[in-house]
């Protein structure tokens, strides 16, 4: 999927060209556009809840996008929440999260595969998600911002954490509950966003190399692990990965089917991206603002897979890879 800092730069690039913008915090839109991946980060030393908000995540990535959105857009609506900049923050940022992974990650999984550690023939695709992921944050870092990029304070700059208000906090919980059963879940993801700041300032941040080679350490002590621990630290050398780019238009098929082809570069996908949105949150606002009725949602959003772009009833599953 694109990472953490793809998606609030895809925040920014889209906020740019809406037209109504006084409903919407930057900062929060930012932060509310890592989506589900947001549950990934949660905690706690009680193992069954760390596992039940990861297993959330893997379930809003892959089940129920249209009456997610159906009952997040009705809430608002019938509560009147329109104006509320929190809430509807949160509205467009899940928008711009669910567009940038439909529309992208068929192409992230043709280039990088599968990696399951019970099928031997897969270990070749062990740590590519991640290193492709973290070499497209480096690439916008490198072109984006003056400094270094290992000397970039992420954790301040691209989460800047704002307490949930009351109204969002219900929003939240009413969603989840009405869409996969699970209660009170505001307190589960506003937890999750602080734990993501810590875990990019104690982890990421790595302005002198230290945690690099020190993951780099782990990873030749600790071979058997799943995943690579270097991929951690924007402070490991990116060389020339441009092949993750596509820069030249080579034809790629779709992951889940051969005949699908595309020869779209990764700038093309993220241009699509951002006119999806655009798209997208034009049509929410037409629910929201010029009193068209919710079911219209349902036409808005056609319940796309986050994981593979397709129907997530199709039972569709990315097995044509690159290599």
């Amino acid at each position: 999927m694109p990472s953490t800092i793809t998606h609030a730069y895809f925040a920014n690039d889209v906020y740019k060209k809406l037209k109504l913008k006084k409903y919407i915090d930057l900062d929060l839109l930012k932060i509310f556009s890592q989506g589900p991946d947001i549950l990934f980060f949660y905690y706690s030393f009680n193992y069954s809840k760390t596992k039940k908000m990861k297993k959330l995540s893997e379930k809003m990535h892959r089940t129920n996008t249209q009456d997610y959105f159906y009952n997040l857009i009705s809430y608002i609506k019938n509560n009147k929440l329109e104006s509320n900049k929190q809430v509807m923050s949160y509205l467009y940022g899940n928008i711009l999260h669910y567009t940038l992974d439909s529309t992208i990650h068929p192409y992230v999984f043709y280039k990088t595969g599968v990696y399951n550690k019970n099928k031997p023939h897969t270990k070749k695709y062990k740590g590519l998600h991640s290193d492709m992921e973290k070499y497209i944050d480096q690439y916008f870092l490198s072109k984006r911002e003056k400094l270094n990029i290992n000397k970039i304070k992420i954790h301040k700059d691209f989460f800047k954490i704002k307490k949930f208000n009351n109204e969002l906090n219900t929003t939240i919980d009413y969603t989840f509950e009405k869409t996969f059963k699970q209660l009170n879940i505001s307190k589960y993801y506003y937890k999750s966003i602080l734990i993501m700041k810590s875990l990019y300032y104690l982890l990421r941040y790595d302005p002198y190399k230290i945690k690099y080679y020190i993951y780099t350490l782990i990873d030749k002590l600790l071979p058997f692990f799943d995943f690579n621990f270097r991929t951690i630290s924007y402070a490991e050398p990116s060389f020339n990965k441009d092949y993750y780019l596509n820069i030249k238009n080579k034809k790629w098929n779709h992951p889940c089917s051969k005949k699908e082809i595309y020869s779209y570069s990764f700038f093309d996908l993220y241009d699509i991206s951002i006119k999806k949105a655009i798209k997208l949150i034009n049509e929410t606002n037409k629910i929201l603002y010029e009193n068209k009725n919710t079911e219209y949602s349902k036409n808005i959003f056609t319940n796309l897979s986050y994981v593979t772009g397709k129907n997530c009833d199709s039972n569709l599953y990315s097995i044509y890879y690159e290599f």
